[in-house]
C-alpha cells in the first residue's frame, strides 16, 4: 500500500493509540494499588486547592511530583467535564504513548525506513507491557514518552547539529523530572551515550549543551520544589522525604520491591510477548551493522543499570521495549535471507504461542458454562460468578478464543505459502492488535465488582454524611475515599483510632483483615464489623458507635 510507503502521519500514531486503549479507558473501573490512588491524589489536589503540594487522605503524599496530577486534572476539564474517572486518570498515559511511538517511529525512519518504522509502532504497541502500561493510569506510559522524544531530539542533533534540539530534549527531561523525579535523566542520558559510543560516534558527545543541558533539566524539578515551599508552605518533612527517601532510597536500597539481580532476565522475554520469539532471528537477520550495535548498547544499558539497583519493577525498564522492537521491525525484511530451519522455528513457535491462547480461552468458556454444579471446581467457579454479579464471562473468554484460533488458521496457511512475509506480519500484528483490543475492553472489565470496594458505596450513602470523612487505617486503601465519594482521612496509629472513637459523631473506619486481627481484641466491643473482600484483599470495613438496644415501650415485657 501507498500508505506504508511513506512515514507514520500523526493522525495515524494517534489513531492507533485511540483504538488499542480507549475502550480500556471506557469500561474498566481505576484499580488499586496505582490507578486509584493516583485518581485520588488528583481529585484532593483540585478539592483543597493545594496544587504544589500532593496529600492523600489529608495526609502529605510525598511520593511523586506533581505533573501527572496536573494533567489528570487538566483532561478531566477539558474531556469529561471535570470528573476525575477512568478517562481522564489515563488520558495522561495515551498522551505519553502517542508521543513515544512518534519518536521511536522518527527515528526507525531516520535509521531504517518508512516500512521499518511503521512495523516498529505496530511491533512496540503489541508487546504486552507497553499495552498494559498504556492502558493503565500510572506515571510510566508519560514518562516513556517525554525520554523516548528527549531520546530522539539528542540523535537527531548528532546528524544536524541544530541548536533546538538540545534546548527541546533537555526541556523534555525537566517535564519528565516533573513526572516520576530524577531517574528519568540517567535513562535518556544512558540511552544516548550509549547508542552513541556503539556506533563509533564518541566525538559527537562533546558537545557544550551537557554544560548548560543538565542544570535546565533540573531547574523544572527545582522550581515546583522551590514553589512547594515558599507558596505552598510544604514542610521540611515533605523536601526530605521527596529528595531523599523516595527517588533515590527506593531504587538504590529498596525494601518494597526488592528483587535478585536477574530478576529483567526472566521478566523481559514474558513482558515482550508475543515477540519475544523474533528476538533471535531477527539479531542475526540484521547483522553485524552499525544499527544492531546501537540497539544492543540501547536495550543492554537499561536492563543493566535498573539490574544493580536493590528495587526492581516491570515497568522500570520500560525504555528497552523500543530497542527490542526496532530491531525486530528492522530485521524482517531480511527474513527471507534466513534458513529454513531459523524461519520454521521462529514461525511456529509465534503461530503456536497464538493458538495456545485461542485455545485456553475457549476451554476456559467451555469449562465455565458446562462444569457441574457439584464437587471442588463447581464450588469454585459458583463462587467465582457469585462474585462478578451479573457479568457474563463465558461469551467474553469464547470472542478472545474465537478470534484467536481463526487468526491462527489464517496466519498457518499463509505460512506455510509465504514463510515469514510482510503479509504474514502484517497479520500477526493486526491479530495481537485486535485480540489486545478486546481484552482490554471486553474481558478485563469483569473484574471491576473484584477489583473495587463497590460494595461499600451504598453502605457509605447510608451512613456518612456528604463531606463526611470516611477513616482508613493503612495508607494502600485511598481507592475506597476515591469510589464511595468522601474524603478520606489516614489514621496511623491505635491511639488515633482510639481518639476518633471518642468522638461524638457516627462514623466508618476500614481497615485491612490482618491489621484488624491485631486490633480486635482491643477495639471488637467498640465497633461493629463487616468482613468484606475486594480481589485478592480482604478487609474489614467498621461502624461506631455500637447500637444500644432500644428500651422496651410501655406495656411490654421487660
Amino acid at each position: 500500500m501507498e500508505l506504508f510507503r511513506r512515514r507514520p502521519p500523526v493522525w495515524a500514531l494517534i489513531l492507533l493509540p485511540v483504538l488499542l486503549w480507549l475502550g480500556q479507558y471506557w469500561q474498566r473501573g481505576l484499580w488499586a494499588p496505582d490507578e486509584a490512588r493516583y485518581a485520588y491524589v488528583a481529585r484532593e489536589m483540585r478539592e483543597s486547592g493545594e496544587w504544589l503540594v500532593m496529600h492523600v487522605n489529608g495526609g502529605l503524599y510525598p511520593d511523586k511530583p506533581p505533573l501527572l496530577f496536573w494533567l489528570i486534572n487538566v483532561v478531566s476539564v477539558v474531556f469529561t467535564g471535570g470528573e476525575i474517572n477512568g478517562i481522564s486518570a489515563r488520558l495522561p498515559s495515551l498522551l505519553g504513548m502517542i508521543v513515544a511511538l512518534w519518536a521511536i517511529a522518527r527515528l526507525a525512519e531516520r535509521w531504517a525506513d518508512a516500512g521499518t518504522a511503521w512495523r516498529t509502532v505496530l511491533v512496540t504497541m503489541t508487546s504486552f507491557m507497553i499495552w498494559q502500561e498504556g492502558g493503565w493510569g500510572r506515571i510510566d506510559a508519560l514518562l516513556l514518552g517525554l525520554v523516548m522524544a528527549a531520546v530522539y531530539h539528542l540523535f537527531v542533533f548528532n546528524d544536524d547539529g541544530r541548536r533546538w534540539r538540545p534546548l527541546a530534549a533537555y526541556g523534555l527531561l525537566g517535564l519528565a523530572m516533573l513526572a516520576k523525579g530524577p531517574v528519568a535523566l540517567p535513562v535518556a542520558l544512558g540511552i544516548y551515550i550509549a547508542g552513541t559510543l556503539a556506533v563509533g560516534e564518541g566525538a559527537k558527545l562533546r558537545r557544550w549543551h551537557w554544560a548548560w543541558g543538565l542544570p535546565l533539566a533540573f531547574s523544572f524539578l527545582a522550581a515546583w520544589l522551590a514553589l512547594a515551599r515558599w507558596v505552598g508552605h510544604g514542610p521540611d518533612e515533605y523536601f526530605g522525604s521527596m529528595v531523599g527517601v523516595k527517588f533515590l532510597g527506593r531504587v538504590v536500597k529498596a525494601e518494597d520491591h526488592a528483587n535478585p539481580v536477574y530478576y529483567y532476565l526472566t521478566h523481559f522475554p514474558l513482558e515482550f510477548l508475543p515477540w519475544t520469539v523474533f528476538l533471535p532471528a531477527a539479531y542475526v537477520a540484521l547483522g553485524a551493522g552499525l544499527l544492531r550495535r546501537r540497539l544492543l548498547a540501547w536495550g543492554l544499558f537499561i536492563l543493566v543499570m535498573f539490574s544493580l539497583f536493590s528495587g526492581k519493577r516491570q515497568m522500570y525498564v520500560l525504555g528497552a521495549y523500543p530497542a527490542a522492537a526496532l530491531l525486530i521491525a528492522a530485521a524482517w525484511p531480511k527474513f527471507a535471507g534466513l534458513s529454513r530451519r531459523w524461519t520454521a522455528i521462529t514461525g511456529w513457535a509465534a503461530m503456536g504461542l497464538v493458538l495456545l491462547i485461542g485455545g485456553a480461552a475457549t476451554a476456559a468458556a467451555v469449562v465455565l458454562n458446562l462444569a457441574p454444579a457439584g464437587g471442588k471446581l463447581g464450588l469454585k467457579i459458583a463462587a467465582l460468578m457469585a462474585d462478578l454479579g451479573e457479568v457474563r464471562l463465558t461469551w467474553r473468554l469464547l470472542s478472545v478464543g474465537l478470534l484467536m484460533l481463526g487468526g491462527g488458521a489464517w496466519l498457518v496457511r499463509t505460512f506455510r505459502n509465504e514463510r515469514l512475509s510482510r503479509r504474514w506480519f502484517t497479520g500477526f500484528a493486526g491479530l495481537n492488535f485486535a485480540n489486545l483490543v478486546v481484552l482490554g475492553a471486553v474481558v478485563l472489565p469483569v473484574a471491576n465488582p473484584l477489583k473495587a470496594p463497590l460494595a461499600l458505596i451504598p453502605e457509605v450513602q447510608q451512613r456518612l454524611a456528604p463531606g463526611q470523612p470516611i477513616y482508613l487505617y493503612g495508607r494502600q486503601l485511598a481507592i475506597v475515599p476515591f469510589y464511595v465519594g468522601r474524603p478520606g482521612r489516614e489514621l496511623r496509629t491505635p491511639e488515633e483510632i482510639e481518639a476518633v472513637l471518642g468522638s461524638e459523631k457516627p462514623g466508618m473506619i476500614v481497615f485491612m483483615a490482618e491489621e484488624w486481627a491485631k486490633l480486635e481484641p482491643r477495639l471488637a466491643s467498640r465497633v461493629l464489623t463487616h468482613p468484606m473482600r475486594m480481589g485478592g484483599k480482604k478487609l474489614v470495613w467498621t461502624e461506631f458507635p455500637v447500637p444500644t438496644a432500644a428500651p422496651p415501650a410501655a406495656g411490654e415485657a421487660k
